[in-house]
C-alpha cells in the first residue's frame, strides 16, 4: 500500500482517487498508511482459538476498503498481544480518528481515543473485550486464570479459576490510579458470550 496525492492509501496501480465516506479509505498520515483498529461486530467464543479471533477480525475488516488483514488483540502464555499482532503502525478506528500511534504506545497505555466501534463505525453494545494480560498486552502470566487456558475452552468457574482478563472499551489509557483498564478491568469466566475483541490491521 502507498499514499497518493488524494491522501489515501492505494494498491499498486491503483490511481482513482477515493472518496473516504463511499470507499471506506485508509487515509495517511504524510506517506504513512495508515492501519484500521476496531472492536470485533460479533462476540467471540474463546474455546475457538485464537487463530478464530483473527479470523473473526478479517471477516470484518475485509468489508472495509481497501481490504487488508488483521489480527485479534489477544494474549496468551506464550506469546504477548502485542508479539501476535506482529505490526508496528498508526491506527486509526473506523471513523477515522486517532487511536495509537505506534506498538509502543499500546505497550505504555498511551491510546488517543477509547476503542468502542466496530468496522462500521458504530459503538458496540459490549463494554469487555478479551484480552489475557494484566499488563498492557503482555505474556498471560496464568493460562488457566488470564486467557482461558490459551484461548482453549469457554468453561465457567465462578472463582476466576479457568477465566480470562478483559479490558474496557469504555476506557482510554490509564485512570487517575495508574489503572490501564483498556486492556485490563477484571477477570471474566470463559463462559461468557458478550465479551469481544479488538481487532488491529496488519497488513
Amino acid at each position: 500500500m502507498t499514499c497518493a496525492q488524494d491522501g489515501y492509501c492505494h494498491v499498486s496501480g491503483d490511481t482513482a482517487a477515493c472518496n473516504a465516506t463511499l470507499d471506506g479509505a485508509t487515509p495517511c498520515d504524510g506517506a504513512t498508511c495508515l492501519k484500521y483498529a476496531f472492536v470485533s461486530s460479533i462476540p467471540f467464543d474463546p474455546s475457538q482459538g485464537i487463530t478464530a479471533a483473527d479470523t473473526l477480525c478479517d471477516q470484518d475488516g475485509n468489508k472495509l476498503q481497501p481490504r487488508g488483514r488483521y489480527r485479534a488483540l489477544l494474549s496468551t502464555s506464550q506469546q504477548s498481544a502485542i508479539q501476535h499482532v506482529g505490526a508496528d503502525f498508526s491506527w486509526v478506528r473506523s471513523d477515522r480518528s486517532a487511536w495509537a500511534n505506534s506498538a509502543q504506545d499500546l505497550l505504555d497505555a498511551k491510546v488517543l481515543n477509547k476503542l468502542d466501534l466496530d468496522y462500521q463505525g458504530t459503538v458496540v453494545d459490549s463494554t469487555y473485550v478479551w484480552s489475557g494480560s494484566a499488563n498492557a498486552w503482555e505474556v498471560s502470566t496464568d493460562k488457566a486464570k488470564d486467557s482461558c487456558q490459551d484461548w482453549s475452552t469457554n468453561q465457567s468457574n465462578d472463582a476466576c479459576a479457568v477465566s480470562a482478563l478483559v479490558g474496557r472499551t469504555d476506557r482510554a489509557a490509564t485512570d487517575s490510579q495508574g489503572l490501564n483498564f483498556f486492556s485490563f478491568s477484571s477477570c471474566h469466566t470463559c463462559d461468557d458470550t458478550l465479551v469481544r475483541v479488538y481487532c488491529l490491521q496488519v497488513e
